[in-house]
């Protein structure tokens, strides 16, 4: 594998809620850490940012899909409490769906954020392991770098695997 080598105490692969914890706090006791996470994009070309599946396709767009549809109720009885809503009670899918993806990527810029405040380095990369204590890493456009570490935590969650003989 050609390309520099990194070195550190801790390498983290995976960037969801897990993993981030692990190199936040590895790195609050003093360790030279950093965290490698790509999204492979699934057969629909669904890829996301930094935080995970819950924060990306999971939990967090769900919770907020349920509370637009929590408000829309509330408004259609809001008459009977003395608030006075123009009828009929439009909704726009399309706004609400951007206003969730905006929500989620200023949680993954978030996510960042705090990996530079606690001197996490980020690598958004794809890693394969070497041997026990070294990964080699490719960005989305064939960079290689080898990323060594004393110790490796694997932190990659999980997909669902999509039917192929449908």
């Amino acid at each position: 594998m050609e390309g520099q080598q990194q070195d550190f105490d801790l390498l983290v692969i995976g960037g969801g809620s897990g993993g981030l914890a692990c190199a936040k706090e590895a790195s609050q006791l003093g360790r030279k850490v950093a965290v490698v996470d790509y999204v492979e994009p699934s057969p629909r070309g669904t890829r996301w940012g930094l935080g995970g599946t819950c924060v990306n396709v999971g939990c967090i767009p769900k919770k907020l899909m349920h509370q637009a549809a929590l408000l829309g109720s509330m408004i259609k009885h809001a008459h009977h409490y003395g608030w006075e809503v123009a009828q009929p009670i439009q909704h726009d899918w399309k706004k609400m769906a951007e206003a969730v993806q905006n929500y989620v990527k200023s949680l993954n810029w978030g996510h960042r954020v705090q990996l530079q405040d606690k001197k996490v380095k980020y690598f958004n990369v794809k890693a394969s392991f070497v041997n026990k204590h070294t990964v080699g890493s490719v960005t989305k456009d064939g960079k290689e770098t080898l990323l060594s570490a004393d110790h490796i935590v694997i932190a990659t969650g999980g997909r669902p695997r999509y039917p192929t003989h449908i």
